[in-house]
């Protein structure tokens, strides 16, 4: 015998999603500082001062010391006459007869010998009679005053240190950086309601027709049906 299905409902708790990470990233964070900003470094200044001048007055020896001799007394000559042989005397052969006589050999001839006296001349002459006299002068030092341009103060060079120069600014500064944060997400879990479906049972009848004391056995399939 075949009865019609009967269906029934049950609760049962089944998993949507399972556990997982969700990532998140975290900026970086910044803030704003005050700052001193270097603008120009320290450094050494040179400057040139030049020269200075003054005039000084001093006594400079222009001439120095000497002596000289002055005449006194002037020397005194006078002019004595002397003879001045111009030629001398000599002896010469002559053709003739004389006190002295020889026979030229060469020329066979008679020759004389002839004195020939000296030839002078008066000439005037001055003799010193009187020396010259002299004394010996002595003639000082010669100073003169003279004015010069003498340096004062030489050229020479300043060294000045600058000292670094400075500039304040605000700047912003990272102080913390950019990160990846995990956080776990929770096991997400749903209630669902299962309709159970009953198949239409078939009833065997043992041992006569009388349904009372019939003795049956029932076959049940369940069917899930996820709302």
């Amino acid at each position: 015998m075949l009865l019609p299905p009967a269906y029934g409902r049950r609760a049962e708790q089944r998993v949507v999603k399972g556990a997982n990470e969700c990532l998140e990233t975290v900026l970086a964070t910044y803030a704003m500082f005050n700052e001193e900003l270097l603008v120009r470094e320290e450094h050494v200044h040179l400057t040139v001062v030049p020269a200075t001048y003054k005039w000084l007055e001093e006594c400079a020896k222009v001439l120095p010391a000497r002596s000289e001799q002055v005449l006194v007394k002037a020397s005194k000559y006078e002019t004595v006459m002397e003879d001045v042989i111009i030629s001398p005397e000599e002896l010469v052969w002559q053709w003739g007869r004389g006190e002295l006589e020889k026979i030229d050999e060469e020329a066979g001839e008679i020759v004389h010998q002839r004195r020939i006296p000296a030839t002078y001349k008066k000439i005037g002459k001055q003799v010193l009679v009187t020396p010259a006299e002299c004394c010996k002068e002595v003639t000082a030092r010669v100073y003169a005053t003279l004015r010069k341009r003498v340096v004062d103060v030489p050229k020479h060079t300043i060294e000045e240190t600058a000292p670094a120069k400075y500039k304040a600014v605000t700047v912003q500064r990272e102080i913390a950086p950019e990160r990846e944060v995990r956080h776990p997400l929770p096991l997400r879990q749903s209630i669902k309601t299962l309709v159970i479906a009953r198949k239409p049972q078939m009833r065997a009848c043992i041992g006569g027709s009388s349904l009372v004391n019939q003795r049956c056995t029932t076959i049940w399939s369940i069917a899930f049906c996820v709302r």
